[in-house]
């Protein structure tokens, strides 16, 4: 299981030319399934556009993101899921330098789905 929980803050609608994907949870979930090995099935996406946030003392737009996975978590793929994010939010408005992601590597015992945890 790999979720991705992201808080944007308000941004400037994107031009038709520029919008990667017309849904973007779908675009971050495919990319985190790319970047993981896992099934899509196994990915789960929380986007909070609008929230009042404050990075580097500016309220320019931007993102903070927390991806919660079972194993998958290391430096080749946070790096494409980050890059995939950050390109995604470009056509928002949201500069690279303006997104930050946090990448946590949860037990199995931690995480719970369909009634049990992942560890039984």
């Amino acid at each position: 299981m790999t979720s991705l929980a992201l808080l944007c803050s308000p941004s400037s609608p994107p031009s038709p030319a520029s919008i990667v994907s017309p849904h973007p949870p779908s675009a971050c979930s495919a990319a985190i399934a790319s970047a993981t090995g896992k099934p899509e099935s196994y990915v789960a996406v929380c986007i909070n556009d609008g929230a009042s946030m404050i990075f580097g003392g500016s309220d320019a737009p931007l993102a903070l993101g927390c991806v919660y996975s079972i194993g998958a978590v290391g430096m080749e793929s946070n790096g494409a899921i980050t890059k995939a994010v950050s390109d995604l939010l470009s056509a928002y408005g949201v500069a690279a330098d303006r997104v930050y992601v946090n990448f946590f590597d949860m037990p199995r015992a931690n995480v719970g789905w369909n009634g049990k945890t992942f560890a039984g």
